[in-house]
């Protein structure tokens, strides 16, 4: 069973994750008053449900604070992260994503960090996950690292990831849509992914997309098919595919 205690260390975690949430004065007071160090450290418990809640308080207390990023970061949270992002237990993988979105977000710094550190293929694992909300963060903080270098384009698609993310574009939740095209996107802004997205079945999946009453995946939709059009390979079949009628008959 749990840890004796263990219950307390969680309430502990989740009371500053409420008391932090959009808080910038408490968040950087959890940090003053040395908070995050055992934060960290209770990422390495064996109660999953501690870990969660340990991981719960650093997505919080990273999310648009600098200062805090950086210590999570120094403190060695990311090698436990990216173990985290493996594990079989949905609400484990979902926050540890969740945690290294929040780094990750505008720091290009933070960003290679995390590279460095072997997060690209269980983040690209994570897009075939049966959890719905970790598929989101993945498939957007793919999107984020396709922006690194220019060589990271063409990696993650060398991982597997083009084939879940054309998947994800057929889901029934807008919000996984969304995302995927929004990934995509990014991913097309190289000529050899390009070809292979479209060899993927990308094209048409976006084309369908390009309907959506969500302006959002509508405007994201439209930004992967302007990059898959900058290629020579991809013309006829846009125009093959009905694709020039599908954008003319867009708002």
């Amino acid at each position: 069973g749990p840890p004796p205690g263990s219950s307390v260390v969680r309430r502990a975690a989740d009371a500053i994750t409420n008391l932090a949430h959009e808080n910038v004065v408490i968040k950087s007071r959890v940090r003053a008053d040395g908070g995050i160090p055992p934060l960290v450290a209770l990422l390495e418990c064996s109660d999953p449900k501690v870990q969660r809640a340990a991981a719960g308080a650093l997505r919080t207390l990273a999310f648009k604070n600098e200062d805090n990023k950086n210590q999570i970061v120094e403190g060695g949270a990311l090698s436990t992260l990216i173990h985290m992002l493996r594990a079989e237990d949905a609400g484990i993988h979902y926050e540890a994503v969740g945690v290294i979105g929040n780094l990750v977000h505008s720091s290009q710094n933070i960003k290679r960090r995390v590279l460095e550190e072997g997060a690209l293929q269980p983040v690209i694992g994570l897009l075939s996950s049966r959890c719905p909300e970790s598929q989101r963060e993945a498939a957007l903080l793919l999107g984020q690292f396709a922006t690194t270098e220019p060589d990271y384009k063409a990696r993650i698609v060398q991982r597997g990831a083009v084939p879940p993310l054309v998947a994800m574009l057929g889901a029934g939740d807008v919000q996984l849509q969304e995302m995927a095209a929004f990934a995509l996107g990014r991913l097309a802004q190289n000529a050899d992914n390009q070809a292979g997205i479209v060899q993927a079945g990308g094209l048409s999946a976006l084309l369908g997309l390009m309907h959506s009453k969500n302006g959002n995946l509508q405007h994201n939709a439209a930004f992967a098919l302007y990059g898959l059009a900058d290629n020579d390979d991809n013309v006829a079949a846009l125009v093959r595919e009905g694709g020039v009628q599908a954008l003319l008959d867009c708002d």
